[in-house]
């Protein structure tokens, strides 16, 4: 997995019409945050976990406010990882979830109805890691 970059420094390639080239070209952590920047999610959290555990490389936290919002979420993150040909090596309460856990290796995200993100607090958890801007 590549070093974290600046997730908003450039335009959404989502959004774009060549959203299939544009995606190919950016690291796959950063094209996870775009997407569920795409879809909506809010206060999405993006930490470097690099230094502070051999787990993952880097942890995304987001709320979602629906469950079909977090399976949208899902769905294009798995389908550019099948066109990557990366692999996952799991996932959590994928269907009529309040919590959705993408397990990629490297990179572990977290999908969070808003209940969930405020009780469980992930980000305090891992208050050491730095967060990628």
């Amino acid at each position: 997995m590549s070093a974290p970059t600046d997730p908003r420094s450039a335009a959404n390639p989502l959004e774009s019409s060549g959203s299939e080239e544009a995606a190919a070209d950016l690291p796959f952590d950063e094209f996870v945050y775009r997407a569920m920047d795409d879809k909506r999610a809010e206060d999405i959290v993006w930490l470097d976990l690099t230094g502070i555990t051999d787990l993952a490389d880097a942890m995304m936290i987001a709320t979602v406010t629906s469950r079909p919002q977090a399976g949208a979420i899902v769905d294009e993150c798995e389908k550019e990882r099948k066109r990557r040909g990366l692999r996952r090596l799991g996932i959590e309460g994928e269907s009529g979830s309040t919590w959705v856990l993408l397990d990629y290796g490297d990179l572990i995200v977290h999908l969070l109805m808003p209940e969930q993100r405020e009780y469980y607090a992930l980000e305090h958890l891992w208050a050491d890691a730095k967060r990628v801007k």
